[in-house]
């Protein structure tokens, strides 16, 4: 395979780990360009198709710097978002202090954001009644 982060392996989680910590700051920036801004509209629609109802717990997997996080708390689920990468959970928890945009329900709770492992899920069984994932699945170890 030419590309080294999609390598089978060992050292596959440390090389994904370490290039989604250099791009950490600008990954939001990043999917605008790359995506000509439809990821914005592809995230409305798992939202959307979660059927999240306020009190809902809810788990986002390979949460990155937290947008469906926070549209899932907007609409007034609890949620957990999780990711392995420190700097794209610093991220999260950085716009998460500089509060979120769009809060309209005013039961809507700030998510929590966990470092971990996707893979091996620090959760009891049912723990959640949603669990969404944006873009993680490409970059899990097979």
């Amino acid at each position: 395979m030419s590309n080294v982060y999609y390598a089978p392996g060992a050292e596959r989680s440390a090389k994904v780990n370490a290039l989604f910590g250099r791009i950490a700051r600008r990954y939001d920036l990043l999917n605008d360009l790359q995506s000509f801004g439809l990821h914005r509209l592809w995230k409305r629609r798992v939202v959307a198709l979660a059927r999240v109802t306020p009190g809902a717990r809810a788990l986002d997997l390979c949460c990155g710097t937290g947008d469906l996080a926070f549209a899932l708390a907007r609409r007034g689920a609890e949620v957990t978002g999780l990711d392995f990468s420190a700097q794209m959970l610093e991220v999260a928890k950085t716009r998460s202090q500089q509060g979120w945009a769009g809060v309209k329900n005013s039961s809507a709770q700030q998510p929590v954001f966990l470092q971990g492992d996707a893979q091996q899920l620090p959760f009891a069984d049912s723990s959640f009644d949603v669990i969404t994932v944006g873009y993680g699945l490409r970059n899990l170890a097979s």
